[in-house]
């Protein structure tokens, strides 16, 4: 979704406009709709997908851009471009992500010819480790190819999740094939099952285009050629050298999708680590390829580093550096489990909802048990507010110092100003709020914000971060506030990425009850939260941006 091509002119028909974004050219376009360069209000450039409008009342369509929209939000951000904004309920749906100025491996390998040598082994390596992340957050790609690998100033970056789908979903089957057929895998011409073993098939036949300039199994004029050719022929290996990465490749090929490894092994093939015993590689097929002029070896150089403030891609991309000259798999596998490499402290509070009375537990054991009002309920692991809330006898967190409030939370509507995810009393106002909110200075937009009160005086100013990140109804987003007080900063986290900061820090202490579902303010109770909360953790200290993302794993 990032850059499918170069820019090119918009062409009449085009808009001119998406939502608060200026359209200034063309990225792409196919069947379903286009890609489009745009501007914000704050002059950032950005991608924005929207379908053809013949095809806005499409109800399959609006269903695959939420879905695109739910995949792509889950997947960290150093593999993908970040998503900023979304509508896929307006009059015509849109998805907004990060622009990323780079070519696609498709073009490049176009351009310039094939991958060698020990820039063809770091291509592998961090397209490997993308993909494991992929499916380490629940994803199934579904359409991976050179076409949607851009290769972007700090790397290569994974798009298009148009038919990605998560693996909660249930069992994936295709009563026809989707993808592009050059790179799919017998079980998407089959109608058999779809999972990530299917992704190691297209990462495989990825990495030996990217090495010889053709498709794994050649180039046909039809997809009942290539079908043919996937389920029956071998596919030559003869543009990769001898040794680990061949014989991996050569795996991650076979027919059989039990047969492949999964996307970690592959990592730990590739770095020298363990994995799964390699077999002889496949025999040798005729070639049909016509000379392809093989590239540079220097041609791709290892990413630069990002600029510090950038702390868990920095992280992430010095440690795929060492990866790719013979760091343990070992490594590979906790960078994947933990991307933040910090340690996060045990939790001062910990509610599941398990439950179904009055009372919620607290399983850290500290004491802190929740007590629902005014008509909440738990059950089945989550706590539905409606105009209530849970609350504990007294105080949880000090509101003078640091502190971390993390939940799993869901919407069910937009018809709201604000919701609040979690706040702590004092007697007049609250001390803070977590909450989700539809107002962006007098806009109805979606936004998560993170405030704190001035002063326990009626009328009191509040402080606000907030960032637009839109909702997706129905889905579960795990959303956390950090209040540092050390650095006087308040910080809000999506599905353990940054959204937004803002410079202050409560300057009282809020000696009330902690709240789930609502917020005080001048002695009453506002902001309920229309729809669940779950797996709702506290923690009395500031977590770090290093440490952060671990959350999203547990």
């Amino acid at each position: 979704m990032v850059r499918p091509g170069r820019v090119t002119r918009t062409e009449p028909g085009d808009p001119r406009w998406i939502g608060t974004y200026e359209v200034l050219g063309r990225l792409g376009f196919g069947a379903q709709g286009a890609v489009y360069l745009g501007e914000s209000r704050s002059g950032d450039r950005v991608a924005i997908k929207v379908p053809w409008t013949d095809r806005t009342n499409d109800e399959t369509v609006r269903q695959r851009f939420a879905r695109e929209l739910l995949a792509a939000r889950r997947v960290p951000s150093a593999y993908t471009a970040a998503i900023l904004d979304a509508d896929v309920d307006g009059a015509r749906p849109y998805i907004v992500s990060e622009y990323v100025d780079g070519l696609s491996l498709h073009e490049i390998v176009s351009r310039d010819g094939p991958y060698s040598g020990a820039a063809l082994h770091r291509l592998a390596s961090y397209t490997a480790l993308a993909l494991a992340s992929i499916h380490g957050a629940g994803v199934v790609h579904r359409d991976f190819k050179p076409a949607n690998i851009i290769i972007g100033p700090d790397g290569p970056r994974v798009v298009d999740f148009g038919i990605a789908q998560a693996l909660e979903t249930g069992v994936l089957t295709t009563r026809s094939p989707i993808g592009t057929p050059a790179f799919m895998a017998p079980e998407q011409f089959t109608g058999g099952r779809v999972g990530p073993s299917t992704d190691v098939f297209a990462w495989g036949g990825t990495i030996l285009f990217a090495a010889s300039g053709w498709p794994p199994f050649g180039s046909s004029s039809t997809s009942d050629e290539v079908r043919e050719r996937v389920l029956r022929a071998v596919p030559d290996l003869a543009a990769l050298s001898p040794g680990p990465l061949r014989d991996v490749v050569a795996r991650c090929l076979a027919k059989d999708p039990a047969a492949r490894p999964p996307m970690l092994d592959v990592v730990g093939a590739l770095t020298g680590g363990p994995s799964a015993p390699v077999p002889a590689p496949v025999p040798r097929a005729a070639s049909s390829r016509a000379s392809v002029p093989r590239a540079r070896e220097s041609r791709v150089p290892a990413p630069p580093a990002p600029p510090p403030s950038r702390g868990r891609r920095r992280l992430l991309w010095a440690l795929a550096s060492v990866l790719t000259v013979g760091l343990a798999a070992a490594i590979a596998v906790f960078v994947l489990k933990n991307p933040a490499g910090g340690t996060v402290p045990d939790p001062i509070a910990h509610w599941s909802f398990a439950g179904s009375g009055g009372t919620v537990t607290d399983l850290t054991g500290n004491g802190n048990t929740g007590f629902l009002e005014g008509g909440a309920t738990q059950s089945d692991g989550a706590l539905t507010p409606s105009e209530g809330s849970m609350a504990t006898k007294g105080p949880v967190v000090d509101t003078l110092r640091g502190f971390t409030v993390t939940a799993v939370v869901r919407l069910f509507t937009r018809e709201f100003g604000i919701a609040t995810i979690a706040s702590q009393d004092g007697a007049v106002n609250g001390g803070f709020q977590l909450a989700a909110s539809r107002d962006l200075n007098g806009t109805k937009v979606d936004t998560w914000r993170m405030t704190v009160v001035e002063t326990d005086q009626k009328g009191s100013d509040r402080v606000t971060a907030l960032e637009r990140r839109p909702f997706v109804l129905g889905a579960w987003t795990r959303v956390t506030g950090v209040h540092d007080a050390a650095g006087k900063r308040i910080s809000v986290y999506v599905d353990g990425s940054l959204l937004t900061t803002s410079p202050t820090a409560s300057t009282w202490t809020a000696a009330g009850p902690f709240r789930l579902g609502t917020f005080k303010y001048n002695t009453y109770y506002w902001d309920h939260f229309p729809g669940e909360l779950a797996d709702v953790k506290v923690y009395a200290t500031a977590l770090t941006p290093d440490q952060i993302p671990a959350l999203t794993d547990d």
